[in-house]
């Protein structure tokens, strides 16, 4: 299983600019090869989840999708911009995209045995 942890920031240089992705590596190093401008400011949320990479894809497809943000595709698929001032507003969304998702990629078979192919409502 391709266990990581997604996270998301804003950055130094700029407080509506933030940075999603996902690692398989220690979140301290990774958030630590971010330099200058990139820099993290704050980190909005860490999620462990089980396969990351689709996770990771799930997460960004929500954040798109998000009325308080919008991508910044000038600066590749992982970097979206706040289009409110209302910091709270925006960390709300974000962490609840991270909830919704980190959920989403667990295996519920494993976890719940109601759900599995096996169990029966009869």
């Amino acid at each position: 299983m391709e266990e990581g942890i997604l996270y998301c920031f804003s950055t130094m240089s700029d407080p509506r600019l933030y940075k999603a992705g996902g690692t398989q590596n220690d979140l301290k190093t990774r958030l630590k090869s971010y330099l200058g401008p990139s820099r993290p400011r704050i980190v909005v949320f860490t999620k462990r989840v089980e396969r990351v990479w689709s996770a990771e894809k799930r997460m960004l497809r929500l954040m798109k999708q998000c009325v308080s943000l919008r991508q910044r595709t000038d600066m590749g698929t992982e970097w979206f911009e706040a289009v409110t001032d209302d910091t709270e507003k925006v960390y709300q969304h974000l962490r609840e995209i991270a909830d919704v998702v980190q959920l989403s990629s667990f295996d519920l078979k494993s976890s719940f045995p109601l759900f599995s192919s096996s169990s029966s409502c009869d």
